[in-house]
């Protein structure tokens, strides 16, 4: 039997109110060279009864259930029982955006030798986010509902990273751009209805503080944005009150190293004077930032 062209994963996890919509939307695709990995973390729900209707229906899915450790562990066990060239994640709530989705996307990366092709996803009604480059990508990520890896990438790069529990995909993503930039492509193409409110939605602190923070800064370092532009400011005031960061001994342990602009110093000691969740109230903490800007943006440098 030939290997699908795409491979579908799916984690679940008491899924039963939204896993037949998906499914569905994958099902009823035009473009059939597929299979659907769906790996389950032990719903105690009604979510493996809905598995096993749909597998009874169509051997184009496969599913386990066992116990993982977290969405990202679930997503490396989908890789490891992926016979697919292409791997798509697909979350349990999310759903592609109509039936022909697969079709065009197997006809734009037919000839592409690359092996990251990705589109847009709809997320609250707007489509989210266009073409990206690594500049972009260390101030938000990549939907990976919106993204096709070819299976080699994961030979390459390795699997997702559990060591990062909300944001894995992220670094994966960062992982990527910093050595392969130029192989990915994009396509404006719709690819799937995202609904937030997953494991995105929060903040991952460690992934803040030991991926995202020593990269931003060596960006800065390297001379290519400046802290006293007020839209870079405003981008480290949220990724220190985020990444909880309240103390300058913090800032340095996690700096990696990167000249630590005195501005930042300045922001992390006004920060400290409120507490965090002083910091979370959005009109408060943008006119706090305001202040710091106007005050500490253009501080000399020691």
């Amino acid at each position: 039997m030939n290997s699908p062209f795409f491979s579908i994963i799916i984690p679940t996890y008491n899924s039963e109110a939204t896993l037949q919509r998906t499914l569905n939307s994958i099902l009823e695709q035009l473009y059939s060279n597929f299979e659907i990995v769906i790996v389950d973390g032990i719903s105690k729900d009604n979510t493996i009864a809905i598995i096993q209707t749909n597998a009874s229906k169509d051997n184009r899915i496969k599913f386990s259930s066992e116990k993982d450790n977290g969405i990202y562990d679930a997503m490396n066990k989908g890789i490891h029982n992926a016979g697919g060239e292409w791997l798509y994640f697909l979350g349990s709530n999310d759903y592609l955006a109509n039936n022909n989705v697969l079709k065009q996307v197997a006809e734009n990366i037919q000839n592409y030798n690359g092996h990251f092709f990705y589109g847009d996803v709809l997320l609250k009604g707007k489509k989210y986010d266009g073409e990206f480059n690594l500049e972009k990508l260390l101030q938000k990520n990549i939907s990976h509902q919106a993204i096709f890896y070819n299976k080699v990438v994961f030979e390459k790069l390795g699997n997702y990273s559990i060591h990062y529990r909300l944001h894995a995909d992220w670094e994966f993503n960062i992982r990527y751009f910093l050595q392969f930039e130029s192989n990915s492509k994009y396509a404006s193409i719709l690819i799937a209805h995202f609904e937030e409110g997953g494991v995105s939605a929060a903040h991952d602190v460690v992934f803040l503080r030991e991926c995202l923070l020593p990269l931003k800064l060596h960006r800065l370092q390297l001379g290519s944005r400046s802290i006293k532009n007020i839209k870079v400011f405003d981008e480290y005031w949220r990724l220190v009150r985020n990444a909880d960061i309240r103390s300058l001994e913090q800032l340095r342990e996690y700096a990696g190293g990167n000249k630590i602009p005195n501005a930042l110093k300045k922001m992390v000691a006004t920060q400290k004077l409120f507490s965090p969740a002083m910091l979370r109230k959005g009109l408060f903490s943008k006119l706090i930032m305001l202040f710091c800007y106007i005050t500490y943006s253009f501080a000399k440098e020691e």
